[in-house]
């Protein structure tokens, strides 16, 4: 037992969220519902806080997938890139549907 007077449970980040999924609709207090589950209030409120500024499953699926980022390594072995004079680069990303992404280099 803690100083508290709680049992110390460790519960994951799902665990969390299912519990404050309950207190939501709980129609308690904070400290009444965090006696009836035997969950410090300090801890309840830190849970709170840290998952409130994530954004839920439906808001991320709202927002599209997730950037995906490539980093392009012109100097690559097996790559013949002239760094002399007039020396430039061309990339071309075919990102389907028709759409073609070009990018230039001349110096």
């Amino acid at each position: 037992m803690s100083a508290s007077g709680f049992q110390r449970v460790r519960r994951s980040r799902a665990e969390w969220q299912r519990l404050l999924e309950r207190f939501a609709v709980s129609g308690l207090t904070q400290s009444a519902f965090c006696a009836r589950e035997g969950v410090g209030l300090s801890t309840f409120a830190r849970w709170r806080d840290r998952l409130a500024k994530e954004p839920t499953a439906s808001e991320a699926d709202a927002n599209g997938p997730a950037p995906v980022f490539a980093e392009i390594d012109f100097d690559a072995p097996g790559e013949t890139i002239s760094h002399g004079a007039g020396s430039g680069w061309d990339v071309e990303l075919d990102l389907g549907g028709g759409c073609v992404l070009r990018i230039r280099r001349h110096s």
